[in-house]
């Protein structure tokens, strides 16, 4: 019973951290790097995830559907990602380092994703696109994190990830995180199949991670079951 008040315990007190987190990165005054600086890496992800998210959203719900609105926002996003490289000059702990690599690591996607939709002249946040990207939300009136995938809302599980790195993300790990969203959506399951060594069960830990999900990966005997089974 104490383990599982703990584990419940510790969700509060992330969910809480969240909020604040949220409440903050929406202050236009913020100073960004000097509160990135400050926090835990689980919670700069999702600081860096809302901004953009927040960021992105306001630029293509533009009415005026203003080319120079979306061009701000592709130098803002631009601007952060400077910010976080000019981070790794400095001396930092172990810690520290991976933490901003890892900032490094998912924000230079996000911004060649948004960097995508102005090439292809996209105004509008119901263009499949835009859906199909990973999107952090923070609902206040329910009190809960969101993370969409296209049409899916998965509520964010609140488990302490730690301060972990993160796969560089690519076109084939994009689709692989919409196809397993689209199927756990439907009640499904997902079975990545290919080449040894390629990442697909680190692709599949790794979208779990962004959900803060609890993900065990159960290696079998190969005389019984011939793989190992990834659980959720």
């Amino acid at each position: 019973m104490w383990l599982m008040r703990l584990l419940t315990t510790v969700r509060y007190c992330l969910l809480d951290r969240i909020r604040v987190t949220h409440i903050r990165v929406m202050d236009a005054e913020i100073n960004l790097q000097q509160f990135l600086d400050e926090q835990i890496c689980q919670l700069a992800i999702l600081a860096i995830q809302m901004v953009w998210t927040q960021g992105a959203t306001m630029a293509l719900n533009d009415p005026r559907e203003n080319s120079k609105t979306m061009a701000d926002a592709s130098q803002k996003f631009a601007g952060l990602l400077e910010m976080l490289i000019s981070r790794t000059t400095a001396n930092l702990s172990p810690r520290e380092r991976t933490k901003y690599e890892t900032l490094i690591t998912i924000h230079l996607h996000q911004k060649d994703v948004f960097d995508d939709i102005v090439q292809q002249g996209i105004h509008s946040q119901d263009d499949f696109d835009w859906l199909k990207q990973t999107r952090v939300y923070f609902m206040e009136e329910n009190t809960m994190c969101v993370v969409s995938i296209t049409n899916v809302n998965f509520e964010y599980q609140y488990e302490f990830l730690g301060c972990t790195e993160r796969l560089v993300i690519t076109p084939l790990t994009d689709r692989c995180y919409i196809t397993l969203a689209q199927a756990l959506n439907m009640c499904y399951g997902g079975a990545p199949a290919g080449p040894a060594g390629t990442g697909k069960t680190e692709t599949v830990k790794v979208r779990f991670h962004s959900l803060a999900s609890n993900t065990m990966q159960v290696v079998t005997p190969t005389l019984l079951l011939g793989k190992g089974r990834l659980t959720n």
